[in-house]
């Protein structure tokens, strides 16, 4: 019997996905895969997102001119303009260092040769950091 290359692969790769499933997910002999996931036992650790993000550029956001106060942001061309609140626990980072708003708006002045991404908490939308790239 000849065995090819592309046989072992698909062999080992059914080895390693029957390695990595977990025997709850594993459908009882007898069910249909359909009513195996409706079994299935809750996951251990579900996963929660605690903080989502925006990829900007200069043209995409205005900083505010106050601390507490709000940052608009336009994710896309398309997408209407976000409102991200800004309190006291609000960072901002020029290339990893922080700065007050002030400060950061200072030394950004009206260049537009950085990127930045915006950090914040998706059911309040509140800016938990500002990351700014510059040259």
């Amino acid at each position: 019997m000849k065995i090819t290359t592309a046989a072992l692969a698909v062999a080992a790769l059914g080895l390693a996905l029957n390695a990595i499933t977990p025997a709850s997910a594993a459908t009882p002999p007898g069910k249909a895969q359909g009513a195996a996931n409706k079994t299935r036992a809750p996951d251990r650790f579900p996963i929660h997102a605690i903080e989502l993000a925006y990829e900007l550029s200069p043209l995409q956001m205005r900083l505010p001119d106050a601390g507490a106060s709000f940052m608009l942001v336009q994710p896309c061309a398309k997408c209407a303009t976000q409102s991200l609140a800004l309190d006291a626990k609000s960072q901002f980072l020029l290339n990893n260092v922080a700065l007050p708003l002030a400060e950061l708006r200072r030394q950004l002045g009206t260049g537009s040769n950085w990127s930045a991404t915006a950090l914040y908490i998706p059911g309040e939308l509140r800016l938990t950091r500002l990351l700014v790239v510059s040259p």
